[in-house]
């Protein structure tokens, strides 16, 4: 090969540790079409019911064990404990979706998060949310967060690979400690600073 190419800086750091330095490896990160995203994030939702007084969180991915859903279903419950409104939606479908209507029922979580499947077009579900969540054990780098920020949405993120090659030091986005309750410190960051969320969505 002429060229290795890696989506992200800690891919490139994760090939040099496995292969070492003696090839020419490149970072060029997802090629992602903002006029797309900000059309089809016009689109109306027919099905979405939102209260107005509750915070609208929303997950994207498969549904697998890379994404941890199941470490945000647990984070939600320490919201709903501590008497925070709020309604979360996850897109997409995996093998991990029996365990995780389980794990929200026997967490009476069904009046706070839906699984809605695949969905085609996840931008309006983006576009009417308050803050976007990533609970990811890993990614190479998230496309999700990318076009989160194009539509300009607060984002509290586990600090898998790419985040801080995204956001910074949490400059552009929350990005919590590795830990439920890191998740959750973060979000009820978010949910009790209103300039806080403000500031992000600049």
């Amino acid at each position: 090969y002429n060229k290795i190419i890696c989506v992200s800086e800690d891919v490139r750091k994760g090939f040099y540790k496995l292969y070492g330095t003696d090839f020419d490896v490149v970072v060029l990160h997802n090629v992602i079409d903002e006029e797309e995203i900000f059309n089809k994030a016009e689109e109306p939702l027919a099905d979405l019911k939102k209260n107005a007084d509750e915070i609208q969180l929303l997950a994207v991915g498969r549904l697998t064990q890379q994404k941890n859903f199941a470490y945000l279903v647990r984070t939600c419950g320490m919201l709903r404990d501590h008497a925070y409104k709020f309604h979360l939606n996850i897109l997409g479908e995996g093998p991990e979706k029996k365990n995780l209507q389980m794990q929200i029922r026997e967490l009476n979580l069904d009046d706070r998060i839906i699984l809605r499947g695949f969905v085609s077009n996840p931008y309006p579900w983006m576009k009417m949310s308050d803050i976007i969540v990533c609970s990811s054990k890993y990614e190479g780098i998230s496309t999700v967060i990318q076009e989160a920020l194009i539509l300009g949405k607060p984002i509290v993120t586990t600090p898998c690979t790419g985040m801080r090659e995204l956001l910074g030091n949490s400059e552009y986005g929350l990005i919590a400690n590795d830990s439920e309750e890191g998740l959750y410190s973060a979000l009820k960051q978010l949910f009790d600073e209103s300039d806080i969320m403000n500031e992000y969505k600049i």
